[in-house]
């Protein structure tokens, strides 16, 4: 795997990295943006790479903020962590609220 850090201005770094590789071979990055000393970069690095040995990494996506609600809503039913008339309450919620604008937002971190 391929990690590093590199300087991209007077006062930022940018931090590269390797996921894994697709079956095709083509390698898997992501880059991330720290300002501040390098230290700072060196334990974002650090906190990140810990989050992928841990499995608590989520990589950024393109789905938006509706489709992020109602695939949790989906695995929370499964999983029975909410009551069995909180999703139909929640569906309605999001018919009638805000949902609808902020559904072309997309929803990364």
């Amino acid at each position: 795997m391929s990690n590093r850090i590199r300087r991209r201005g007077k006062n930022s770094w940018e931090i590269q990295i390797e996921l894994a590789r697709e079956a095709s071979g083509k390698r898997v990055r992501r880059f991330y943006g720290c300002k501040g000393p390098r230290k700072n970069a060196e334990k974002k690095l650090v906190a990140l790479l810990a989050s992928i040995d841990k499995g608590d990494f989520v990589d950024k996506s393109k789905i938006t903020i509706a489709q992020h609600m109602a695939e949790r809503i989906d695995v929370w039913s499964t999983a029975k962590t909410i009551s069995p008339k909180a999703p139909e309450r929640i569906s309605s919620w999001r018919a009638t609220r805000s949902i609808r604008s902020s559904a072309r937002s997309s929803c990364r971190n």
